[in-house]
Formats: structure tokens, sequence, C-alpha cells
């Protein structure tokens, strides 16, 4: 068993070095091509400077005596051509790095496979996958160096290879807390090199980070600590994506995997007690990164108001509808209000910020005012009998023409309609 799993990593590993390899030869090509441009520049630039000398000497004869020879721009003022002459050879193109490069390549696949080791002194499956996790981790730490960029995707590769062989030997349950800690280690690692560096490869770790743990946790359940390295995972990855516009896709990705982790986590025993905290937290999590960013942002803050809202009024509804927490009708009538204050929040403070005005938010104080107008609707519909929510939402229309004569805007209207 043990020799069969290293020759599968070996040979997952030759795929992903040919890949490395092909991928280093085209930008030494690219390299190379640059550096015979900047060749070519540097030589017209030299023909050009020494035209111009020659008409500097040409009129300088005219007005010398002729035993005054002038003296040449390199005698006068050695300095800038030692300066070129340094400049030159420092746009030289570089021929040793193929040496390097091989020892780096070897390196990385030498730390790849090391975790196998351990199969021949009797460890497990399991905590042989841990150590094969955080080595994918750290090679995509290291990859945050310039030198050692090439180590990113081998770094992916090696946690998805050690996170397969993890689970599709049935292994994983038999190291959970390792397991678990080691993918919140390549959760981490990846939103940093999102973050720091490129986003596709810290996207790929962070997706096998949390795929890890989400599968580990319906195996074993959420409250465990694999259910507590999804939670990390999706939290950290929710207020990393909304720090940076660029990282808006890793923001989504945890709206939707929290989703899916509060539906796993409905279907288990331990729902009973931990849906009603997970739930609320998960509102309460979106909502706070949509206070906090959408007034920064603006219009441009669209996609962060749309999960900043829906997370809360999901929440609630799903509390209510499970009958955890918010079973009862005036209960959840009170959180749709107090949902519906605090988006009222996000609105003015949006629309206060610096000079920014309503009509400056455009669709972003549509999907606030929708969602607010939506809470409000539901906690009337919830608390109240036919006749007391006619007159409520009598009074709640003419609160938002009132609105509109404050601040006027069409969406206001519209709503009032």
């Amino acid at each position: 068993m043990a020799l069969f799993l290293l020759a599968l990593l070996l040979a997952a590993l030759a795929c992903a070095g040919v890949v490395m390899w092909r991928r280093i030869d085209r930008l030494q090509g690219e390299l190379a091509r640059l550096h015979q441009q900047v060749a070519a520049y540097d030589a017209a630039q030299e023909s050009a400077a020494a035209v111009r000398r020659r008409v500097r000497v040409g009129e300088a004869a005219h007005l010398t005596p002729v035993d005054d020879v002038p003296l040449s721009v390199a005698e006068t003022n050695p300095a800038p051509a030692k300066v070129l002459r340094i400049g030159k050879a420092a746009r030289q193109p570089d021929t040793s790095t193929s040496l390097p490069d091989t020892v780096r390549g070897i390196a990385l696949a030498l730390a790849a496979t090391a975790p196998a080791l351990g199969l021949f002194f009797d460890a497990t499956i399991a905590a042989v996958a841990a150590g094969g996790l955080a080595t994918g981790a750290l090679l995509l730490l290291l990859s945050l160096s310039r030198r050692w960029s090439a180590a990113a995707w081998a770094g992916v590769i090696t946690a998805g290879v050690w996170a397969g062989i993890a689970f599709g030997f049935d292994a994983a349950r038999d190291a959970a807390p390792w397991l678990s800690a080691a993918l919140v280690l390549a959760g981490v690692a990846g939103l940093m090199q999102a973050f720091l560096a490129r986003l596709a490869p810290g996207a790929a770790m962070t997706l096998i980070g949390a795929i890890g743990a989400l599968a580990l946790s319906s195996q074993i359940g959420l409250v465990s600590p694999a259910g507590l390295a999804f939670g990390i995972i999706m939290a950290l990855s929710a207020m990393v994506g909304a720090l940076n516009l660029r990282l808006e896709p890793i923001h989504i990705a945890a709206f939707g995997g929290a989703l899916i982790g509060l539906f796993v986590l409905s279907g288990q025993d331990s729902a009973a007690i931990w849906f009603t905290p997970a739930a609320a937290w998960t509102g309460a999590l979106f909502l706070g990164i949509a206070a906090i960013r959408v007034p920064e942002l603006g219009p441009r803050g669209l996609t962060l108001a749309g999960t900043g809202v829906l997370a809360p009024l999901c929440a609630i509804a799903g509390l209510n509808a499970s009958g955890h927490g918010l079973e009862g009708p005036y209960s959840a009538a009170i959180a749709f209000v107090a949902a519906a204050i605090a988006i009222g929040g996000v609105i003015f403070a949006a629309a206060t910020r610096g000079a920014r005005t309503l009509a400056s938010l455009r669709a972003t104080l549509w999907v606030l005012a929708g969602a607010a107008f939506t809470a409000l609707a539901v906690a009337i519909l919830l608390a109240s009998p036919p006749f007391v929510a006619a007159a409520a939402f009598a009074a709640l229309a003419l609160a938002l023409l009132l609105l509109d004569w404050r601040a006027p805007d069409a969406v206001w209207r519209t709503l009032a309609w």
C-alpha cells in the first residue's frame, strides 16, 4: 500500500513538474525576447548620442583654436560612461538560471513527497495526508518569494493529491483533529496568496481546504474540529474577499459555502442545539462586512450589499421555517424589524459618506432599500392580522413618501406604490 501511494504521488508530481517546466521555458523565452528589444533600444540610443556628440564637437571646433582639442564626453565626465556600462551589464540576459531552477524543482519534488516516508514508519494514511496538506500550504507560502514563484501551483497540486489520498482511502476520520488543522493551514495560506500575490493558486488552495473540511464534517459532524475548520475558512474568506474588489469571487464563494454548511448542519443531530447560533453568526458576519465596506465603496459595493442583506434575511427565514430559535411569529417579526433597521443604518452611512448622495449609490441603494422593505413587509405579515396589516402597509407607504419628500429618489416612490 505504501509503495502504491508513493508511486501515485510521484506520477502526479511528474505531471505537475512537466507543466511547471514548460511554463518556465516560456517565461525564459519571453525574457530573452525582452532582453533583445532592450539591447536594440540601447544600441539606437548610443547611436543617437554619438551623432549628438559629433555635432557638438563640430560646433566647438569653430569656436576654439586649432590646438585646443576638445575632450570627449567620457574624458570630461567619466561617471555617465560607467553608469552606462553598469546598466548594460545589468540588462544582459542571465544565463546562469538553469542550475538554480533545476535545484528548486528537485527541492519542490522532494518536499512534496517527503510526507510519504511516514508510511514506512507505521504512520497512518490520515496522519501522512495531514503532513502532505501542511507541506502543500507551506510551499504555497514559499511562493510569495519571487525566486520560488514556481512553488505556487506545486503546493496546490501537492495539497490536492494528499487530500484526495486521505478521502479516497476513507482514512480522514482516523486523524480528524490533525487533518482539520492542516486544512485550516491550507485555507489560510491560500487566502494569503490570493491577497498578496496571485488570485488563481490562492483561490484553488482555499477551495481545497474548504471542500476538505466540509467533506470531513459531513462524515463526523459539523460540531467537530472539521466543522470548526470549515467555519474558520468561510469566515476568513468572507472577510478577505471583501477587502479588495479583485477578491470578490472569494467572498461570493464564502457566502455560498456558508449556506451549504448551514444546510448540512440542519440535517444532523446536533442541529437542535447548534443551528440557531450558527445561522445567527453567519447572518451577523455578512451584515457586519456590508456595514463596514459598503459605505466605503458606495456604488461599487453592490456585491457586498447583496450578500450582506441576503445572509441575515435567509438566516431568520431558515430559523423560523425549521423551528429553531425563531419558530414563533412575533420573535421572527422582531428579528426582521431589527434587520431592516440595521440595513437602514447601512443606507444612511453609505449616503452620507463624504460628498456622496443617495443618487450616487445607484443599484446598491435599490438592493439595500429593497431588502429593508422586504424585511418590514414580512414582519407585518407574520405578526399582524389582515386588518392590522392593511393599516401597517398604509403607514409604511406614507413613511416612504415622507422619506421621498426629504430625500427624493425613485426607489422610495417605487416601494411606496
